[in-house]
This record gives C-alpha cells, sequence and structure tokens, in this order.
C-alpha cells in the first residue's frame, strides 16, 4: 500500500455528545488506495457490460485531479520551528487548466469521494448510498426539492445508526457560502426507518493555499424538522455492491472466465480483477458476490438490519500487508501499481 497522506480537517458546530468527532483542527491520515475506494463506492451501471467502464472512468478523475507531493513545513512552538516535509494530495496540473465548468463538475466528484471516505474514517458508517440513486430506482417516494436533498445517507455499524451527508467542492478555496447551502439541505431528513439520523454532516473539499492543497471542513448544525424514509435493507446492500458485483461478472464474461483471481486476506477469500488501463486491481469478498446474488433472486421481501454484519470486513494493519493492498470495513478491496508511486 501506498504511504500515508496527510489531510487537514476542520471540525465545527457539532454537539459534544455527537459521539463521533471533536470540533477541532485535525489530521486525517489516508492513502490513496482510501481515495480510490471511496470514489468508486456506489456507482450507478446496472448494466454488466458498462460497469467495467464506469469504474475506468471513476478512477481515472481521480489520477488526473490529485498528485501526491511533499511539502516543506513549519512544526513547532513559539520561536522553536523545525522546516519539516509532509506528503500531502494535492492539485494536478491537468485539474489546473480545466476550464471552470469542468473544474466544477470534477470538485463536485471529489467531494462525494471525500464524503464518503470521512463516513467511514470518522463517523464507522461504511455503507454509503446516493439519495438519487436509491429514489430514481422507486426505493422510496419521499419528493424532496432538488435544491434541499442531501448527497448521501449511510448505514452504520451500530445498531440502527443512519447519517446524513452533503457532500460540496470548491476548486478555489474554502466557501463558507457553499457549507451553509449545505446545512440547508442535509437537515430535509430526520428519520430513517423510524431511527432518528445520528449526525447531519456537511463535508466540503477543497484545494487552499498557494500549493493548492487539498483540505476538508466538517460542519454539523441541529437537526430540526424533516422527512422520514423507509429503506429496504435487501435492496439497498444490492445496490450498494451492484457496481463492483457487475464489475466482477463483466471481467469473466470479457475473459472466458479466467479474468477472475482469488486471494485469501485474515482467512477472506476475495474475488479481484485487474484493470490494466488504469493500473489497479479491485476486488471483494467471494461471500458478499454470493450473498448479494442471493438477495437480487429473492424477490422483493426485506431482511433484517442485522444483515449488515456479514458485510463487516477488517482492513490490514502494515505489518499484514504485503501485497499493497488497502481494504475498507465494506469489504472493497484496491491495490495500485507501479504507475501510481509518487516519484519525489
Amino acid at each position: 500500500m501506498s504511504e500515508k497522506v496527510s489531510i487537514d480537517v476542520r471540525i465545527h458546530g457539532y454537539p459534544n455528545s455527537n459521539g463521533y468527532v471533536k470540533n477541532d483542527t485535525c489530521v486525517l491520515e489516508c492513502s490513496m488506495e482510501d481515495i480510490i475506494r471511496s470514489c468508486i463506492h456506489a456507482g450507478k451501471s446496472k448494466d454488466v457490460n458498462v460497469a467495467p467502464y464506469e469504474v475506468v472512468f471513476r478512477v481515472a478523475l481521480i489520477r488526473m485531479s490529485l498528485n501526491e507531493t511533499y511539502i516543506d513545513e513549519l512544526k513547532g512552538e513559539g520561536g522553536e520551528k523545525n522546516k519539516i516535509k509532509k506528503k500531502r494530495f494535492v492539485s494536478s496540473e491537468t485539474f489546473d487548466e480545466f476550464d471552470p465548468s469542468e473544474k466544477g463538475g470534477v470538485s463536485f466528484f471529489l467531494g462525494m469521494t471525500m464524503a464518503k471516505m470521512v463516513a467511514e474514517k470518522y463517523f464507522q458508517t461504511p455503507w454509503v448510498m446516493h439519495y438519487d440513486v436509491y429514489k430514481n430506482n422507486g426505493r422510496y417516494d419521499i419528493d424532496i426539492e432538488p435544491g434541499e436533498k442531501p448527497d448521501l445517507f449511510g448505514l452504520g455499524e451500530a445498531k440502527d445508526v443512519w447519517n446524513i451527508f452533503e457532500a460540496k467542492g470548491s476548486s478555489d478555496g474554502y466557501s463558507s457560502r457553499a457549507t451553509q447551502k449545505g446545512k440547508k439541505q442535509k437537515r430535509r431528513i430526520k428519520h430513517i426507518n423510524n431511527c432518528e439520523i445520528k449526525t447531519s454532516n456537511v463535508v466540503q473539499f477543497y484545494f487552499g493555499g498557494k500549493e493548492k492543497i487539498l483540505r476538508i471542513d466538517l460542519a454539523d448544525p441541529e437537526v430540526d424538522k424533516g422527512e422520514s424514509v423507509q429503506i429496504n435493507y435487501r435492496k439497498y446492500f444490492c445496490e450498494y455492491y451492484g457496481l463492483i458485483c457487475n464489475l466482477i461478472e463483466a471481467v469473466d464474461k470479457m475473459s472466458n472466465h479466467v479474468g477472475v483471481k482469488s486471494s485469501e486476506y485474515k482467512g477472506t477469500i476475495y474475488d479481484i480483477v485487474d484493470l490494466p488501463c488504469v493500473d489497479i486491481r479491485i476486488g471483494i469478498p467471494r461471500i458478499v458476490r454470493k450473498t448479494i446474488y442471493m438477495l437480487n433472486n429473492n424477490g422483493d421481501c426485506d431482511i433484517e438490519e442485522g444483515v449488515k454484519e456479514k458485510f463487516i470486513f477488517e482492513p490490514l494493519s502494515e505489518d499484514e500487508n504485503e501485497d499493497g493492498v488497502s481494504i475498507g470495513r465494506d469489504g472493497f478491496l484496491v491495490s495500485l501499481g507501479e504507475t501510481w508511486r509518487t516519484k519525489d
């Protein structure tokens, strides 16, 4: 796995009793693999033949937009400050040369990616779904105006816990206006499956300073009046894992059933495919593929929330990781090839 990179996160507006974060400026340590896992978390391709192209598209956007580099920074208090090198994500030259409309589209995508990563790392919420993906497939009939609906909602690992995430992106420094707009949007859902929303969060990604370093702003005002939504757990998990299951099936067919490899990590067998055009390997546990296949062929009946325990997996520690593999709590596996390695 690639070296950890530091992302500064400003956290504000949270009550002390929120149970997850404290209002402060802290550092999120993550890898490029973490970001790749987050960017492909909830695709929209229902066509098995399209799934590989969607995954390649999402990965390519990250590769085009972000670079890893070392930045000279001062550390220490008072007059005793030392210059140290810190590894950071910065905007790429390609991103900087995009026209404003292109930057706007990619910034939105990066905002969604950072929101997914924050959900897993700070809020123990590994399964995050796009509000529109779930709604447009007839999963619920709550009609919220386009400017007032949240981007993402997610199921937490703890029992009966749901969290809301509104994603914002800015290519030109922090935008207080974007955060204020996000606060309005994320407050429109108050209950999911009769459980009150645990936290309702605005996650803003932006490039800051002359070095254009990637930073995150995380805000949470109180939730007031909002709608109640009912979620079908079977459909939720089938939607969440659908893109990766379709990707593996597509590669299996295109390769005449020789393109899916298997590896074991921490006693779990993973089905893994190579995408050489973007130099990555992607996989999920075989048990997840089998479970999703069974649920997809189980009619319209729902399942209990407790089924999520089947979808929780232990990430690899640095001592256990010899193959450059990153595994999320949801079981998504990513391994990057040599072309992703930092050159400086």
